[in-house]
């Protein structure tokens, strides 16, 4: 690495901007966590195997639906 991370910074630049939904695609849910704890308010999904998956996408379909 050459420099670092700046997660808080741009979270929050995405939550600034309107961002309804986060998706982690990854496994484990480190960043659906971290994101928690700078907004609790906001909804992210994590996917890390096929089952999750499909779970993301129904709920990615039920929120669009939704809107």
């Amino acid at each position: 690495m050459t420099g670092t991370v700046r997660w808080v910074d741009c979270m929050k630049t995405l939550v600034g901007a309107h961002a309804k939904t986060f998706l982690e695609v990854a496994p484990g849910k480190v960043l659906c966590g971290l994101l928690k704890q700078i907004d609790p308010a906001q909804k992210s999904l994590n996917v890390e195997d096929a089952a999750s998956l499909q779970k993301a996408l129904a709920e990615l379909k039920s929120l669009k639906a939704s809107a």
